[in-house]
């Protein structure tokens, strides 16, 4: 890491092509069977479940089969005065527009509320509508941060399977698969977004989830010029890395065309100045690896910001 807080590239192999379980080095192979095995959710179980009176796409039971959704945290508003209520949706879909859901602790291995530093675990309250609502300190940058337990799903076709790779700009690492069916994959989701509350100072940092964005500016102090998010993977910044970028326009709700663009040489992403309004920053991770269970694990990290 620099004096600036921007974590260095990774010296050892993280992107190698194929994943095996005689690799001891690779962090990601350390996890998979520890927070994979307790955790699944059986392919096809669907989205079902209804609670409240709301029908809901619990995240670890939503397939995004050929097509990619993401998972996203909103709030209701982005700045707020101090001690104020802090209202926030969680929502599965594609381009800001999906299905919202209820919060169940269960389904996360950390759900956490940041009032600039200071964190709490969040707790299940049975509400949902909306799915959330936390009460902020008197100042600083607040984030809500949640990491899911691990699903799986079965891609029906090797067509299909590439399809939801190109749309996630993860065309080329699937290119060479072999069409053996179904293909069985495992999934872990992030979000994150961040608030900011009274002076709205702070630092925005990492949270421990193996895929991750670290907001190197404050979105809510930062008023002109670029703003750089790190994308990490295993705590390492993560080079040349493909983004998706959603922005919709804050007082009409228009959106506009998504954005397809990457991280640099030490993983960090510069947002354009003119990129305004309510804005989502979405990548996948997406890898082969050798287990019973599955063919290929990916890592879902978002971040929702307003500026």
């Amino acid at each position: 890491m620099t004096a600036d807080g921007i974590r260095t590239v990774a010296r050892h192999p993280v992107d190698s092509p194929e994943i095996s379980d005689s690799v001891p080095h690779h962090q990601l192979v350390s996890i998979l069977p520890s927070r994979i095995a307790p955790r699944l959710a059986e392919p096809g179980d669907g989205m079902i479940m209804t609670l409240y009176g709301k029908s809901f796409a619990i995240w670890l039971l939503a397939s995004h089969s050929a097509l990619a959704h993401e998972f996203w945290i909103e709030p209701r508003a982005y700045t707020f005065e101090s001690k104020s209520t802090i209202a926030a949706d969680l929502f599965v879909g594609s381009e800001f527009v999906g299905q919202d859901y209820i919060f169940i602790p269960k389904g996360y291995s950390s759900a956490r509320f940041s009032r600039n530093g200071v964190e709490t675990e969040l707790a299940f309250t049975g509400q949902d509508n909306p799915s959330l609502s936390l009460q902020s300190g008197e100042n600083g940058l607040h984030a809500i941060v949640l990491v899911s337990n691990a699903s799986t799903l079965k891609h029906d076709t090797l067509a299909d399977f590439r399809e939801f790779a190109e749309t996630v700009g993860r065309g080329a690492e699937v290119f060479g698969t072999s069409p053996d069916q179904p293909i069985r994959e495992a999934y872990f989701r992030y979000a994150k977004t961040l608030v900011g509350v009274g002076d709205k100072k702070g630092q925005d940092h990492a949270y421990g989830a193996v895929y991750e964005w670290v907001a190197l500016d404050n979105p809510y102090v930062t008023l002109e010029g670029p703003l750089r998010f790190q994308l990490l993977l295993n705590g390492e910044a993560n080079a040349n890395q493909p983004v998706q970028v959603f922005a919709r326009d804050a007082a009409s709700g228009a959106e506009t065309e998504p954005l397809h663009m990457a991280t640099d040489a030490d993983g960090i992403l510069a947002l354009p100045d003119d990129i305004r309004g309510e804005i989502m920053i979405n990548s996948v991770k997406l890898l082969p690896v050798k287990h019973e269970n599955f063919d290929w694990v990916s890592y879902w990290a978002s971040l929702t910001f307003a500026r």
